[in-house]
């Protein structure tokens, strides 16, 4: 039995070098690659920006997130911006002290693009399948716009290209079905866009009730019916996880990072982390060493 393959729906036809940056100082993409035998003269450009630490505020081209007009992405998240966003688009830190990681990848396409969203920009969550494809296609595209003959870019060119378009896909799926939360509650998605931005301050439960101007009973309501748990134990487990992202980053030491996280002290600041991942920051960090030196941590 066969499946007969439908016209592709997405089809790049131009990458540009991916640039790492911080919002504070950005370095947008220059250098360009034109995919072979693209037969499409009408060409969009599209932005992708992959978060990888740190927090991120988004405003501009009209967007809404239930608590103003920015909205706040967190380390593995990622905006595309299509043509129509222009220069409108800003993209900030959400907290000055801890300077956002972004990696930006620009790339045309045709105009006939159904599968990209029809919005200037959307805010798109990464699963583990994404996060594991990023760093193989960052991999693929230093391969391409480095020293290689006009015959072996041909192919890593077209490699780069479905994996892009591979990530994109799955990225937009995830959108499409929720990534597993409740796509239709938008109280629910600003709250957790408020404790992303909120990760360097020790937040109490009559303090995030206040400022989202939602009652206790309903808050706790709200996670422990998507969660599981209440709303301290998920901030709680958003700030484990930017622990661990900042960990591989040899410029901090955990006091450092128990500040960045708004911890009292590193004391308590190890006793969660051993409670939410099993090992302490020091066994963590010394496995994270131990993958870097067989190179395979991610970029």
């Amino acid at each position: 039995m066969n499946f007969p393959l439908p016209p592709r729906s997405l089809r790049l036809t131009a990458l540009y070098r991916p640039r790492r940056f911080s919002p504070a100082a950005p370095e947008l993409p220059t250098e360009s690659f034109s995919l072979p035998d693209a037969g499409l003269p009408e060409q969009d450009v599209w932005r992708l920006f992959w978060i990888r630490r740190g927090s991120v505020r988004v405003s501009g081209c009209g967007l809404d997130c239930h608590r103003g007009t920015d909205c706040c992405c967190g380390p593995g998240s990622a905006v595309l911006a299509g043509p129509e966003a222009g220069q409108s688009l800003r993209l900030l830190s959400a907290d000055p002290a801890c300077p956002a990681d972004i990696t930006c990848i620009l790339f045309l396409c045709g105009q006939e693009t159904p599968v990209l969203p029809t919005a200037s920009v959307a805010l798109l969550s990464a699963g583990e399948p994404e996060r594991s494809l990023f760093p193989a296609f960052l991999e693929e595209c230093e391969t391409l716009f480095g020293d290689s003959s006009p015959e072996e870019k041909k192919e890593q060119a077209q490699l780069c290209a479905s994996l892009l378009e591979t990530l994109l896909l799955l990225l937009l799926r995830r959108s499409k079905n929720g990534a597993g939360t409740a796509p239709d509650d938008p109280l629910y998605q600003s709250l957790l866009d408020y404790l992303r931005c909120n990760l360097s301050r020790q937040l109490s439960v009559d303090q995030i009730c206040r400022d989202n101007r939602i009652s206790r009973s309903r808050l706790q309501r709200l996670f422990l019916d998507r969660t599981g748990n209440g709303v301290i134990h998920a901030f709680s487990s958003m700030k484990i996880e930017e622990a661990k992202r900042l960990i591989p980053d040899w410029g901090l030491n955990f006091s450092q990072i128990a500040d960045r996280l708004g911890y009292r002290s590193v004391h308590y600041f190890s006793r969660q982390f051993k409670q939410f991942t099993g090992m302490t920051p020091s066994a963590y960090a010394a496995q994270v060493r131990k993958v870097v030196d067989m190179g395979a941590w991610e970029l």
